[in-house]
């Protein structure tokens, strides 16, 4: 009997502290879900084997990128009735191979199509999945129909698609998607794997990615949680934004923050989100700074065509 009204007497202390607390303007403190060893840098390891097709170092793999996400914005509405046909798939297929067969990549060749605002529906998303889909099951197909040489190379392709959105690309929103490609392409790869034109990509050269893939995504997850929560601890939010190692979170907790303002949760978080948001606009990195100033000028009105 006392040691239950030990514990109530504890919760309604600790209750009444929040309450203090919100109170006096004091902003949520972070947890332990961003404790430095969460903020570093994630990363696939640079020792895996190349699943990559020859490739020529003077064509703009980033120009053929851009021709085929055009391409797919144009045949949307074609595209939108479910039912494809094979020579359009065969088309974007194409696409993606004659892109992974340029050497030429430059950074952020996909970030330039995702806008700089907190909660932005992007397009880039829609086609960015649309391509992965159509493509990857086309191979599927075609791998089904015994035509393991053209299956391989598209699956190839996809693959490489993915990994240069992962390590040549800044934004969330890509490299997330690039994440996905590069698991989503492993399995046509693997089972095609004896049918690639480069004879010393093997099986096991393609198995040997999906542990380093699956263990970098488990591990984004848990930072993705926190930057694309409609109802985050804001300690948290404000702990990425300004100490996480890796750019790409720093951006997303920023522009979270910008949506955020509108839903602090109390008055102490409040001003640290404009606390927060103040410093950072002056911050050296243009990205960084640019990303505070979008959030800072992020309005309700944009925040109500979100929901």
């Amino acid at each position: 009997m006392k040691i239950g009204i030990a514990i109530s007497v504890a919760i309604l202390i600790l209750i009444g502290l929040v309450v203090f607390m919100a109170t006096l303007g004091v902003a949520e403190p972070a947890t332990p879900a961003t404790a430095p060893d969460k903020l570093v840098i994630i990363s696939l390891p640079r020792d895996l084997p190349s699943l990559a097709p020859d490739a020529d170092p003077d064509i703009d793999a980033g120009d053929r990128y851009d021709r085929t996400f055009k391409a797919y914005e144009s045949a949307k509405r074609q595209l939108a009735g479910g039912s494809v046909n094979s020579s359009v798939a065969d088309d974007f297929a194409a696409r993606l191979i004659r892109a992974a067969q340029a050497g030429k990549i430059d950074h952020g060749f996909l970030d330039q199509r995702i806008a700089l605002k907190p909660g932005t529906k992007h397009d880039f998303n829609e086609a960015f999945e649309g391509i992965a889909d159509l493509t990857l099951s086309y191979a599927g197909e075609l791998l089904d129909a015994g035509k393991r040489k053209q299956a391989a190379q598209i699956a190839q392709a996809a693959f490489v698609l993915g990994h240069r959105t992962v390590t040549h690309n800044t934004r969330l929103d890509a490299r997330y998607k690039g994440l996905m490609l590069m698991q989503m392409s492993l399995s046509i790869l693997y089972d095609a794997a004896d049918a690639v034109d480069q004879p010393s990509i093997t099986a096991e050269d393609v198995a040997a990615w999906a542990d380093p893939i699956e263990r970098m995504t488990e591990a984004w997850l848990e930072k993705i949680k926190i930057v694309r929560s409609v109802k985050p601890n804001i300690g948290d939010l404000i702990n990425i934004a300004q100490n996480d190692q890796d750019l790409t979170f720093r951006v997303a907790a920023i522009l979270q923050l910008g949506a955020m303002q509108y839903n602090p949760g109390s008055r102490g978080n409040q001003r640290a989100i404009d606390s927060v948001l103040a410093d950072l606009a002056n911050d050296a990195d243009p990205l960084i700074s640019d990303a505070a100033k979008s959030a800072q000028a992020f309005t309700v009105e944009e925040l109500r065509k979100m929901s």
